[in-house]
């Protein structure tokens, strides 16, 4: 969250898979404080070039921020993104201890199986 507030790109890993051999590529992330995770912006710096064309889905806090992930991959990227999904935390049951899912939540392959239907009609 750090790298984020200062604007610094955190290390990552080069991508073994060669982006350019693909037609399009589907990014998955999380939003930090509604912006793009710093890896994955990270990431993007050094893979924009071999990015042909790409769609973007994300697990978030808060629903309802597609044009604004939209407009921040575009200006990473330099190019619009064929689609943008949310997976909103908000749209999960309720959780067996009654603690409300905020910023801090780890997403679990259980939450998953609640968002499959979404995610098989953005792929």
């Amino acid at each position: 969250m750090l790298d984020l507030i200062f604007n610094r790109h955190p290390a990552v890993k080069t991508s073994p898979v060669r982006l350019q051999d693909y037609e399009q590529v589907i990014l998955a992330a999380p939003i930090w404080a509604g912006q793009i995770a710093s890896p994955i912006r990270t990431f993007l710096a050094k893979e924009k070039r071999n990015i042909r064309s790409y769609s973007f889905i994300t697990v978030c806090g808060i629903a309802g921020q597609e044009r604004k992930i939209a407009r921040q991959l575009t200006s990473m990227l330099g190019k619009t993104p064929v689609a943008v999904a949310e997976l909103p935390l908000s749209d999960l049951p309720p959780s067996e201890d009654g603690k409300k899912r905020g910023a801090h939540y780890q997403v679990t392959y259980q939450d998953f199986d609640c968002f499959k239907d979404r995610i098989a009609s953005f792929l």
